[in-house]
């Protein structure tokens, strides 16, 4: 019987690929048993505060099930965010909520251990838009050179007069911040226009990712409107 290392060596990408599906397939099936624990949890807890940093918790487990999920049935080196994102969202909003996001997606080309904390990045955001304000929300991103935004924005919800990052960020926000630091390097900003709150996250773009044209994306899926 061959090692590992030997199957490795011989039998090249294939036998990689095959073996990385396989790791997602498991690591998948396991986010989902421990989010199916936690569900049954929240059902059963009787604290509203527990219930609700419960549900916050398998929310988080969703999307990283998500990304499995896509990763599972990608053939595909790198990750397309106009394909990515609408799988993304209809995968972790609630049907109701999936109506009430608009996309505006420029064309961006990510490796896919970014694409990860950019998809977390992305969950935390989206539902901190549905929980604090009200929607349509908006996600969009754009491109400027080889720097990349993500923005978020959301109706009818309006920031404290004193607001700061240090002193109102709840977990979610820390979240975002620490991926934004340790996973793609970047830099994030939460303000108000017009009444709405608008959040942005923004990196730049390594050697080998790509941002093409400027052509606008609109994904049914998820209710999206280019705008």
């Amino acid at each position: 019987m061959r090692s590992l290392f030997g199957l490795l060596s011989s039998d090249g990408e294939g036998v990689r690929d095959n073996l990385q599906r396989e790791f997602q397939h498991r690591l998948r099936n396991l986010l989902q048993a421990i989010a199916n624990t936690l569900s049954a949890q929240a059902q059963a807890e009787s604290s509203p505060s527990a219930r609700q940093s419960l549900r916050q918790a398998l929310l988080r487990l969703q999307g990283a099930a998500a990304v499995q999920q896509f990763f599972l049935h990608s053939r595909e080196k790198m990750v397309d965010l106009r394909e990515f994102i609408p799988f993304f969202l209809s995968a972790v909003l609630e049907p109701a909520h999936r109506k009430e996001v608009q996309l505006s997606l420029e064309h961006v080309v990510l490796f896919p251990f970014r694409a990860e904390a950019f998809a977390l990045i992305l969950n935390e955001l989206v539902s901190n838009g549905f929980r604090h304000g009200r929607g349509p929300v908006q996600v969009r991103v754009v491109t400027r050179g080889r720097e990349c935004f993500l923005e978020v924005e959301d109706s009818g919800s309006a920031l404290p007069e004193d607001f700061s990052l240090e002193k109102h960020s709840g977990l979610g926000l820390r979240v975002v911040c620490g991926l934004l630091g340790s996973g793609l390097k970047g830099s994030f900003l939460l303000e108000e226009r017009e009444g709405r709150t608008a959040a942005r996250a923004q990196f730049s773009l390594l050697t080998g990712e790509m941002p093409s044209d400027t052509a606008q994306f609109e994904n049914p899926c998820c209710g999206g409107q280019p705008h």
